[in-house]
């Protein structure tokens, strides 16, 4: 699932490129993405004719803001991503494909946007100058929603979100008093979106790491300069990742088409098995609570 880092990237691009594009209509072969055929329908209705004012995000979560202040809310879920490019559809027998353009699109971005990983078309928004707006999704999981943008945060799922880890940090203090109030791991306390938001399994980890504190520890069983110690390690993991442009395993790319390279620095995520770069040691990968996790013993005891 993209994270932090992979939201950030796809936001920062799409501000860019897609900013002041005017809505001409929307296509979909997977209605249940945008919350059935009739939301989808309400969707053309609202915003035909209507410009993209910003792009912006709030944790995982991407903002389409319109200029009849509606918002499109979007979680790109497992495997989604978004995509700028320029396509047409083809039917065969009652299914579409959209295949590139490529006569609008210079060679080293329609050879990005080529690659499998973007192959999964399931939304495509058009607008007026032509240009797309599409979401590659092979499982389906992404879910899109219209909303009234003065309700965002208190009729969406944004209502419980807490504060964004990139750009509402947590005080040590604030997050103390939040550790002490829980009794879960801390790998499922970092995860929890209500506590703080943005955060998944890679940079959990990696920030787990960073800290030297071991997942299973609990959370109320951290101090003062615990929290501090991780609340730095949390910012300098996503830093690093952000700056290299996110974790590209098999689903994430960039809006681009292109791969993100923090893959490259990672320290444990993925690296069960294999010797801890700081001390050697054999990391061990475990299970918390149906979440997978990867640390260092001797690093992280």
């Amino acid at each position: 699932m993209p994270e932090l880092p992979e939201v950030y990237t796809i936001v920062k691009y799409l501000h860019k490129t897609i900013k002041g594009e005017t809505f001409t209509k929307i296509w979909t072969d997977t209605p249940k993405i945008l919350g059935g055929l009739a939301s989808c329908k309400n969707i053309q209705l609202q915003l035909k004719g209507k410009k993209i004012i910003s792009v912006t995000r709030v944790g995982k979560n991407i903002l389409f803001n319109f200029s009849n202040d509606l918002t499109l809310l979007a979680h790109q879920k497992m495997s989604g991503h978004f995509l700028v490019g320029y396509w047409r559809r083809i039917s065969t027998k009652g299914n579409s494909t959209w295949v590139l353009s490529s006569q609008k699109m210079r060679p080293e971005v329609r050879d990005a946007l080529q690659n499998p990983s973007n192959r999964f078309i399931h939304v495509v928004i058009e607008f007026k100058s032509g240009k797309m707006l599409a979401l590659s999704d092979m499982r389906k999981f992404a879910r899109i929603e219209m909303i009234k943008s003065k309700e965002l945060y208190s009729k969406s799922r944004l209502q419980k979100l807490g504060p964004d880890w990139w750009d509402k940090p947590l005080t040590a203090r604030e997050l103390l008093n939040k550790l002490k109030a829980s009794k879960k791991h801390l790998k499922l306390f970092l995860l929890d979106q209500d506590i703080a938001a943005g955060l998944g399994n890679i940079y959990v980890d990696e920030s787990l790491f960073r800290a030297r504190l071991n997942p299973l520890r609990i959370s109320s069983s951290l101090n003062l300069k615990e929290a501090q110690k991780l609340i730095i390690a949390i910012r300098k993991t996503l830093k690093l990742a952000i700056l290299n442009k996110g974790t590209s395993f098999s689903d994430y790319r960039q809006a681009n088409g292109e791969k993100g390279s923090y893959q490259n620095l990672l320290q444990v995520y993925g690296r069960k098995g294999k010797k801890c770069f700081r001390c050697q040691t054999k990391l061990v990968g475990i299970k918390i609570g149906q979440r997978s996790s990867v640390y260092c013993p001797f690093c992280q005891k």
